[in-house]
């Protein structure tokens, strides 16, 4: 291929005998081309070791420029100490840059350098270990038989026959049985609790093996031993003939945990459903429009590039964000925003990709596509979100490294308490074996990730994207928030409603100069002032070095400097007052003031008009009930600021303040001991978010994906900020019901096993209950309402 590349770039004809040619010889004993498939085998047999050593130093800053990501569901976890026993044996291979299994949503995310390994040999360090994997979509695609299910259905099936028996052995106990019914008892017995052990407890002696390869043991080794010990200790019996067997112990050891992780994994299946769901939107196809292909045709989404021209049908996702170029429709936007009213968009409508189309046809022009599309960029928040984990988290994991060698020392130390005050061997054995089985790693380690992942979900559901997965944490200690009110109390839809221009100043002129000083800008006001000189039929003028500033923008026309923007900005010395400023505020009650100056003075006003967003006033209010401060800062003028605080019941304002100053007041207030939540939008609120406890941000043109924010409300409604405090009380408080639950319980029957008062056979029930006791109680959290917190 190289070398027909070549002879095409010097145009050398025919590469047909191209083994005949001088560059093709000269290859060969440059060793790039195999001489002889004695040479290729050689070459292709060169290994990683090697191709290590060769990389040298430069091995780590290769892996981190040229890495390669890999995503998988991981199938058969059943506890966090199984997606750790992975993490540790992927780091420990030739070629693995990094990686992050995660228990809750059985996702693991790996990067690798491609010379030194490759997708399938990872898949086959996971599969080794015992658990199986498979492309993200492919459960979607090719749904599988559930051969653990049937595993459950036929252990169970065959454990019942074993306790029924053994139930007719026990008599032997109190009414003398003959050494012939004895050993009829005995013998099916033996077969089925064989048949049970090998056949149902296979998958977790494998897991438990390579947990131990690991040194990474978790909960399997733990049944593993116990189930082991007792089926060798009544085998030892049953072939003596002896009477005292633990077959059925050994067989419901294994039945019940095979249960139990059943049930675990649906409740599992049902804290991940939102979040799958929400993957599920990324369309496969796209109906793109050519020339060739006027009435469009699918492809794969791949294929589809800003520019493109895409149709979307009624039912179908929106593939891209972009712009409606014809047709009309009802859009849901509920997936990305939480609310369920259907929005209508005709010509001109942005478009979001992940919206679904409930009627009709449009065709869009594509602004945005993959990654930096509205859902691309959701989603990669949401998958960066999943594997983080918070401090205490990794506290836990770190514990859970040491909780299972600390309960077989546990077991050792009691079997040889028990045989050190003359008891027989099998009481010994019986209490270690329920110090084993009775000890719950799993609900240590489920009791902060499952609330996490239930948490990110409920927030999806409800419009709210979490960047950051402490912003549960802090939340709950906000006492202050701090609103910017441009975009974030309103809507930010300006009107120009009104220019008043000095005696002599053309009111055209205004509008042309303005549009033509904005001309670089994005900023609300900036595109109001275009869309009005267009909509007038004026064309901008041709403004000289514009240079734009957080309160305004400055320009040369006609070798004169003019500063369009705030007050101070322009340096207004003087209070101007309009009569008709009461007739204004019943038309739009947040009215905002720009002004035009030149020479250091004032030759016009710019007045616009912004309304206030449908649940602000009820925000404002729940949350001052709350107890919680409530501070308003601007750009604007004092006397917009008042008009506006006024309205919505916010009694303390910060006008006339520039990005920097708002940044310094999140700082001086966090001085005072302030817990403080900043609300912003917009580029000129940045420094003042990432200064605050907590930075929310309403969803704008801005990537999501910026360092700077905890949270985005999708749904541009002060609202969710009350929907998100409630939302992180309730989290907060079932990691804390969880935690409490895994400690008491641990506390209590650890002591109760090793003192012989619980049998091996509750012993595994009260395990089992325990890890379905945290997961029952985070599945609660699931079913919290999804309706807003306030109405409208």
């Amino acid at each position: 291929m190289v070398y027909s590349m070549l002879m095409a770039a010097v145009d050398a004809g025919d590469p047909v005998h191209f083994k005949e040619s001088d560059l093709f010889k000269r290859c060969q004993a440059a060793g790039i081309i195999p001489a002889s498939k004695e040479d290729l085998k050689r070459q292709t047999s060169f290994s990683k070791t090697s191709f290590s050593k060769t990389l040298g130093s430069d091995q780590k800053e290769f892996s981190e420029k040229h890495h390669l990501t890999l995503e998988l569901v991981v199938d058969g976890m059943w506890c966090p100490a199984c997606a750790w026993v992975i993490d540790e044996s992927l780091h420990r291979a030739d070629g693995i840059f990094s990686s992050r299994c995660f228990f809750a949503i059985d996702r693991l995310k790996c990067s690798y350098n491609p010379l030194l390994t490759s997708p399938s040999q990872i898949k086959r360090i996971i599969k080794n270990l015992g658990y199986a994997t498979h492309e993200l979509d492919d459960e979607r695609r090719h749904p599988k038989v559930n051969f653990e299910l049937v595993r459950l259905l036929i252990s169970a099936f065959l454990g019942m026959n074993v306790m029924m028996l053994s139930f007719a052995l026990y008599v032997g106990f109190f009414s003398e049985l003959t050494g012939d019914s004895v050993r009829k008892l005995s013998l099916p017995i033996f077969f089925l609790a064989t048949c049970v052990v090998s056949y149902g407890g296979w998958p977790i002696f494998y897991k438990a093996l390579a947990q131990i390869k690991s040194k990474a043991p978790g909960m399997e080794v733990l049944i593993s031993i116990g189930t082991l010990c007792a089926f060798t200790y009544s085998c030892h019996n049953f072939f003596a003939g002896s009477i005292h067997l633990y077959f059925d112990t050994a067989s419901m050891l294994v039945v019940l945990t095979l249960l139990g992780k059943a049930i675990e994994e649906q409740a599992k299946k049902k804290v991940r459903k939102t979040i799958d769901g929400f993957f599920a939107l990324i369309p496969k196809k796209v109906c793109l429009i050519t020339s060739e292909f006027p009435y469009g045709r699918y492809v794969d989404i791949a294929q589809l590039q800003v520019g493109d021209f895409f149709k979307v049908q009624a039912d179908e996702i929106v593939a891209a964000d972009g712009i409606v170029v014809s047709g009309r429709a009802q859009v849901d936007e509920s997936a990305l925003t939480g609310e369920a009213r259907p929005v209508n968009v005709t010509s001109g409508t942005l478009l979001k990709s992940g919206t679904r189309l409930i009627a009709e046809s449009v065709i869009v022009k594509a602004t945005a596509v993959g990654p930096d599309a509205t859902l691309g960029q959701m989603i990669s928040v949401i998958e960066h979100n999943l594997y983080q984990k918070t401090p205490f988290e990794s506290q836990t994991d770190r514990m859970l490294r040491y909780f299972t060698p600390a309960i077989i020392f546990l077991s050792i130390v009691t079997a040889i308490f028990w045989l050190w005050t003359n008891h027989p061997m099998e009481v010994a054995l019986v209490r270690a074996v329920t110090v084993m089985v009775i000890a719950c790693p799993c609900t240590l380690g489920i009791a902060v990730p499952m609330a996490r992942v239930a948490g990110i979900a409920l927030a999806c559901r409800n419009g709210i994207l979490v960047h950051e997965i402490n912003a549960f944490e802090q939340a709950k200690e906000i006492d202050t928030v701090v609103f910017d009110k441009t975009g974030t109390l309103t809507y930010g839809q300006w009107h120009l409603m009104k220019i008043d221009a000095k005696r002599g100043y053309d009111l055209n002129f205004i509008l042309q100069l303005a549009a033509g000083l904005e001309k670089e800008s994005k900023h609300f006001i900036a595109a109001e002032i275009r869309r009005k000189v267009t909509k007038e039929g004026l064309t901008p003028f041709a403004v000289e070095n514009p240079a734009l500033y957080a309160s305004g923008v400055t320009g040369y026309y006609q070798g004169k400097l003019y500063r369009l923007g705030s007050r101070r900005f322009v340096k207004v010395p003087y209070t101007i007052t309009f009569e008709d400023d009461d007739a204004l505020s019943v038309l739009a009650p947040n009215i905002s003031r720009v002004f035009l100056g030149v020479d250091e003075k004032v030759v016009a006003t710019l007045l616009f008009g912004d309304h206030l967003r449908k649940s602000t006033i009820k925000t404002v209010k729940h949350l001052i009930d709350q107890n919680i401060h409530i501070k308003l800062v601007t750009g604007d003028d004092e006397s917009t600021a008042k008009q506006v605080a006024f309205k919505i019941g916010i009694k303390e304002i910060h006008a006339d303040m520039l990005p920097l100053e708002k940044a310094s007041l999140v700082n001086d207030l966090k001085a005072s001991g302030h817990k403080i939540a900043m609300v912003g939008d917009g580029i000129n609120d940045a420094p003042a978010l990432s200064r605050a406890d907590l930075s929310v941000a309403m969803v704008t043109t801005n990537p999501l994906t910026g360092h700077i924010t905890h949270i985005t409300l999708m749904g541009a409604e002060p609202s969710q900020l009350v929907n998100f405090f409630d939302l992180a009380r309730q989290v907060t408080r079932k990691i804390k019901q969880n935690l409490w639950c895994a400690l008491i319980y641990n506390l209590i029957s650890i002591p109760l096993a090793m003192t012989g008062w619980i049998s091996p056979l509750v012993a595994v029930s009260t395990m089992l209950i325990s890890s379905l006791t945290v997961t029952g109680n985070t599945l609660l959290l699931t079913h919290t309402k999804s309706d807003k917190g306030l109405t409208d």
